[in-house]
């Protein structure tokens, strides 16, 4: 059974076997088909619905809606709304790691930060469309709009600056350094190179 929660909204925790304990419900269907979590807070419209891992702060529309990964905090309309095991990551913004669903211990602030990053773990992406397209690649920074926002798979990119390694279209460019405004905007599969301006 529970115990120490709060539950408000039509539909949340209605699942018959919630074991839900210590944790704030407030939303039409916000963790309304979770089996039960401990220590977190699921608050808008089928937020966490399915949520069964500790822990998760979940606060938007559907944000953390299929979450089974511990210690993520998703914050805005579908914030990780595709999440299911990846664990202590940060999205912050409008569909802000939005498909991803195994990648791990990545940041993402921002319209649509690294939106399509589904498997890559270790990402920091900062700004409207920072890192959007990036997929798999692992341990990249990007810092401005649109930093980033092409490469699909390149790993161990630093983009600083409004546009800086935009890429061409699925660019997979790999141990780059672009600081300054569109900085490398065109790089397609370039690899350890240093632009600064």
């Amino acid at each position: 059974g529970m115990n120490y929660t709060v539950a408000i909204g039509s539909f949340a925790l209605t699942a018959a076997t919630n074991t839900t304990d210590a944790s704030v419900i407030i939303g039409d269907a916000a963790a309304g088909n979770s089996s039960g979590f401990s220590s977190g807070v699921a608050i808008g419209h089928a937020a966490a619905y399915t949520n069964t891992a500790n822990a998760l702060v979940a606060i938007g529309y559907e944000s953390g809606f299929a979450n089974t990964g511990l210690y993520n905090t998703f914050l805005g309309y579908q914030t990780g709304r595709f999440n299911t095991a990846g664990h202590q990551n940060t999205a912050m913004g409008y569909q802000a790691l939005y498909t991803n669903t195994s990648g791990l211990l990545n940041t993402a602030i921002g319209m649509q930060t690294l939106y399509y990053n589904t498997t890559a773990s270790y990402n920091t992406a900062i700004g409207q469309l920072a890192g959007f397209k990036n997929t798999a690649g692992a341990e990249n920074t990007y810092l401005g709009s649109r930093a980033g926002q092409e490469l699909t798979t390149g790993s161990f990119n630093i983009g600083i600056g409004s546009g800086a390694l935009f890429g061409a279209s699925n660019a997979t460019a790999t141990n780059n350094i672009g600081i300054g405004l569109n900085c490398m905007a065109a790089i397609t599969t370039g690899t350890l190179n240093t632009v600064v301006g």
